[in-house]
């Protein structure tokens, strides 16, 4: 072969190994490897194997595609070909799993999880390191005692959070009072700095606003949420719970060089 394959062929071969079910796929990919060359025959007969017709177009567009790479093109590559692209797949689904959570009503039949049990989840799950960051920290007994003992268990717990100090007005509470001394003694507090906040025209600063957690290196929590009782039980929010360590371990890295040029800084009372 004196070439790479084309976009248009790689695009098709990832689009058969999604569309059609995992049996389906391997029953094709047993009965084309022994096909010695790709020929109108052998694919007529190569396809009945598939039994929607709209799978089978798919097919018959990806084996015209091969023929138009190559005039000799064996079963066996094409078969070698979807194997691979197959496996890709399995293992992209098995790395990348998303999970969507909800505070607020849920409609009959939704899926969705309750914020506030996945991110009690995530905290008693943790076994090595976990970062939380919020804006309003408030009356959320439930995930303090979660902390408490993750921090209990060695985890190495860190806190990015809006302070009133530095909030410019905009929060009259903070989490230094929520959480207590035998917490935050035992972990590491940052907030934004004043003097490295962004500002309008008129002189109004940014406000902490991000929500998130990570937890291991791994598993990574955005919501609209906020740490407070109304946000994790009786508002409308949502977010999504991505495990992912690639994903996971680009918010680490962005948040220890916010620290590391100190636009977050240790807070100390």
């Amino acid at each position: 072969m004196s070439q790479l394959f084309s976009t248009q062929l790689l695009f098709q071969i990832r689009y058969v190994t999604q569309i059609i079910p995992e049996s389906t796929l391997e029953l094709f990919i047993q009965i084309i490897e022994t096909t010695d060359y790709l020929s109108p025959s052998s694919i007529n007969k190569s396809i009945q194997c598939i039994p929607k017709a709209a799978w089978r177009r798919e097919v018959r567009a990806l084996l015209d595609q091969f023929c138009q790479y190559s005039t000799d093109i064996s079963g066996a590559t094409v078969a070698a070909t979807l194997s691979t692209a197959k496996y890709c797949n399995t293992q992209s689904k098995a790395e990348l799993l998303l999970e969507l959570v909800w505070t607020g009503p849920l409609p009959e039949g939704s899926t969705f999880r309750r914020t506030d049990q996945a991110l009690l989840q995530l905290i008693r799950e943790a076994t090595e390191t976990l970062t939380i960051v919020s804006f309003a920290v408030y009356k959320i007994p439930e995930i303090v005692e979660a902390l408490y003992q993750a921090i209990n268990r060695g985890v190495n717990v860190q806190f990015v959070f809006e302070i009133p100090e530095a909030s410019g007005g905009k929060i009259n509470y903070g989490a230094l009072a929520v959480l207590g001394d035998r917490i935050l003694s035992q972990s590491q507090l940052f907030i934004w700095a004043k003097e490295k906040r962004l500002t309008d025209a008129s002189g109004k600063t940014g406000s902490l606003h991000s929500k998130l957690a990570l937890a291991d290196g791994h598993h990574l929590f955005i919501s609209s949420a906020n740490l407070t009782e109304y946000a994790l039980l009786l508002n409308m929010e949502m977010g999504v719970i991505i495990h992912n360590q690639e994903f996971s371990e680009q918010v680490n890295q962005h948040i220890k060089k916010l620290i590391q040029e100190g636009i977050l800084i240790r807070y100390r009372d």
